[in-house]
């Protein structure tokens, strides 16, 4: 944990020399204007807040070399402000992989979703306690988007209960952003995130641990030969409810893609379709849109 929190801390030193690297930049092409958009603005104790961010620059951000920059890193470039009733509770750079994909050919406007949850450095989740919370992003301290203000209710103790399940923040970005770099926690995570599934019954943890466990699950078996019909029956199950969550979760885009190819495989061709059909309507610039559009393609070919 000690050593985690050190890696945290060199890259936070390495964000700010990164920020201001960018804010000369950004100084020269013209300083964007920002939006923020929630479409849920009161959520429960525990959950994440979810919404669309939109940069629009004044000057073309193309790089010397001619080549468009295609995705703003909120690791990089964005900064989190999170205040509760008028006192700060989190100023910082926003500490998760959230990009901003280029919108148009002129390298002008980018939007994308965020999503808060979970702070790292002080190891919790942001919407811990009921109340009004404010929250604005941007590319510094100075700036920073219009304030939106977010009301947090209390819900049942199921949900949190359930969270008590992680050993540690490992565990938490499983959950927010599967996690590539720990192989050997792997599978002790996906234990205790199945247990978070089983305890959080009915509410909003339970279709978000769903989704996550679905999409790695899968992502664990799918380039086997030979696959364990009773496995691919729990991943369909667990894809089966994570789609239930709301369309901003980023994480469901990929539960409706892999949702598609189990039910093709099942034989089940109309409905794989029909969830394809609905990944490209309400997701149209994600990768995975891009993917099924290329085997439609490959399909008609032949």
């Amino acid at each position: 944990m000690f050593m985690y929190i050190q890696k945290i801390t060199f890259r936070l030193i390495l964000f700010v020399c990164i920020l201001s690297f960018h804010t000369v930049g950004y100084a020269n092409n013209g300083i964007p204007t920002f939006n923020i958009s929630v479409p849920r603005t009161t959520i429960n104790v525990g959950e994440p807040l979810v919404g669309q961010l939109e940069f629009h620059f004044k000057e073309p951000q193309l790089s010397n070399k001619n080549e468009i920059v295609k995705q703003i890193n909120a690791e990089h470039d964005l900064y989190l402000s999170i205040e509760k009733e008028e006192a700060a509770i989190y100023q910082n750079r926003f500490a998760y992989q959230t990009k901003l994909n280029l919108q148009d050919e002129a390298g002008l406007d980018y939007k994308g979703t965020f999503i808060i949850w979970y702070d790292p450095f002080g190891n919790k989740v942001f919407f811990d306690k009921p109340g009004e919370y404010v929250v604005r992003i941007g590319l510094a301290k100075e700036l920073l988007s219009k304030p939106v203000k977010i009301t947090v209710k209390s819900e049942n103790k199921k949900a949190m209960k359930a969270l008590s399940v992680f050993k540690d923040l490992n565990d938490y970005l499983f959950l927010f952003v599967g996690v590539d770099a720990y192989p050997e926690k792997r599978a002790g995570m996906l234990e205790r995130l199945k247990q978070v599934n089983k305890l959080s019954e009915g509410t909003m943890l339970e279709k978000w641990s769903a989704a996550r466990l679905g999409v790695e699950c899968y992502n664990d078996i799918k380039y086997e030969k030979e696959k364990d019909e009773s496995e691919i029956d729990e991943i369909h199950e667990y894809l089966k409810k994570g789609i239930e969550l709301p369309d901003d979760f980023p994480v469901r885009e990929e539960a409706l893609y892999d949702l598609g190819i189990i039910e093709a495989k099942k034989g089940n061709k109309k409905r794989a379709e029909s969830l394809w059909d609905e990944l490209l309507k309400k997701y149209p610039k994600g990768k995975f849109a891009k993917t099924v559009i290329e085997i439609r393609k490959q399909r008609e070919a032949k």
